[in-house]
């Protein structure tokens, strides 16, 4: 029979601000498990070295995973071309996850309702993300568009101010507006 998982002390007896301060602790180069017992008593917690340990380790391995989806999601933000954003990339990170969980079989997808709705969520949020850009863009360019329309027709309107103007110069005054 395998063994039932316990929760850490840290975790079922700690308030969320000790619990806090107890995960910087774990974090900050040179403080040992020693001095984080040190630090839990002077707070009235009692908690061995072994079950401080065993939270660290179970923290710092979840740290690493983190730290290293960071990394890769960075990764891909300077690596792509069109600007992608943070979100984005995480997004597009968690999924290929999950799909490499689904395929390699370390995921039951019939036994995980949940992440099937979470995947039809990320997906959903894809889509709009990427309507949102489109739309964005669209109106960008569009607001671009209507400003160099308006300084040319200013700028054709100022040069006839003074009489009619040649096909040459108008041409010259659209490539002075255009920078062409």
């Amino acid at each position: 029979m395998g063994t039932v998982k316990r929760n850490s002390r840290i975790e079922t007896e700690l308030p969320l601000e000790l619990r806090q301060a107890v995960n910087r602790l774990l974090l900050e180069p040179g403080t040992t498990y020693d001095d984080i017992g040190e630090f839990l008593r002077a707070r009235g917690h009692d908690i061995s070295r072994s079950s401080i340990g065993r939270y660290g380790k179970q923290y710092l391995e979840a740290y690493q995973k983190i730290k290293q989806f960071e990394d890769q999601a960075k990764g891909i933000t300077t690596d792509a071309d069109d600007g992608m954003p943070m979100e984005e990339a995480i997004g597009k990170l968690m999924l290929q996850k999950v799909m490499e969980a689904l395929v390699d079989g370390t995921v039951d997808i019939t036994e995980n309702s949940k992440m099937i709705s979470a995947v039809a969520r990320l997906q959903s949020s894809h889509i709009q993300l990427a309507k949102w850009k489109a739309d964005v863009e669209g109106n960008i360019r569009r607001k671009e568009r209507e400003r160099l329309q308006k300084e040319t027709l200013d700028a054709v309107d100022q040069a006839t101010a003074s009489g009619p103007m040649t096909a040459e110069a108008l041409k010259e005054k659209i490539r002075e507006v255009y920078g062409v």
